[in-house]
């Protein structure tokens, strides 16, 4: 399994400082995973492997999720990078036994295909973690990398797996509630057997977010119910 998301995104809707901020946190913090064995039994914990931001370490500032509200901090934007441990997690037999995020909240608006809204886990030193446990008989390797503007993620297992694994976001609208606007949706993971065919769905999450940034730019948003493979 192998996926990547944009580090630095070029937008009005973006401060540039914290986008670049927050890729430099990146860029300290991966190569502490990358390689990463996770051995039948074992437990990954992204806090452990990463440990905590500190500016002497090199860290910056750059925005977080605090207290319900976005703010700025030393070491922000590692979201991103936990976001996508999980996202490729959930492309395999692996158990997240801890895993918190902020779905409560849209925090900007989607162009183009990114990590489901929804999947997202949040990690913040010494206290909100992202945990993986591998209750299955196979050995598992998590490899990361940046290339260009991208993190670059992969999963790797040392036999095959039994079943391949799909999300897909469906019911993905923007409704009015009180003169507030909120994103609602759900995503399923599908399980597929050898030949591709589905052989169970379940819902993954559902999620009623309220939308943070000027709503305006919704209009913009052509296609709210695109499938992520």
């Amino acid at each position: 399994m192998e996926y990547e998301t944009v580090l630095f995104r070029d937008s009005v809707l973006f401060d540039p400082l914290m986008e670049q901020n927050k890729k430099i946190n990146i860029s300290l913090a991966y190569p502490k995973i990358t390689g990463v064995l996770i051995k039948p039994g074992e437990i990954l914990s992204v806090c452990k492997l990463i440990g905590n931001q500190s500016k002497r370490k090199g860290y910056k500032v750059a925005r977080v999720l605090k207290c319900n509200k976005p703010a700025r901090e030393i070491g922000g934007g590692l979201c991103q990078l936990s976001n996508m441990i999980h996202y490729l997690a959930l492309h395999s037999p692996l158990t997240v036994i801890e895993r918190h995020n902020h779905d409560w909240a849209d925090l900007y608006p989607e162009f183009g295909k990114q990590i489901p809204f929804g999947t997202g886990a949040s990690v913040l030193y010494n206290y909100i973690d992202l945990r993986i446990k591998n209750n299955t008989s196979l050995t598992y390797q998590i490899v990361l990398s940046i290339k260009d503007n991208h993190l670059c993620g992969e999963l790797r297992s040392n036999l095959p797996q039994a079943e391949t694994f799909r999300l897909e976001t469906v019911d993905s609208c923007f409704i009015r509630e009180k003169g507030e606007v909120y994103k609602n949706g759900r995503v399923l993971r599908h399980s597929m057997n050898e030949d591709g065919e589905i052989s169970h769905t379940a819902e993954l999450v559902s999620y009623h977010a309220k939308v943070l940034y000027d709503t305006s730019v919704l209009d913009k948003i052509i296609d709210k119910t695109e499938d992520f493979l």
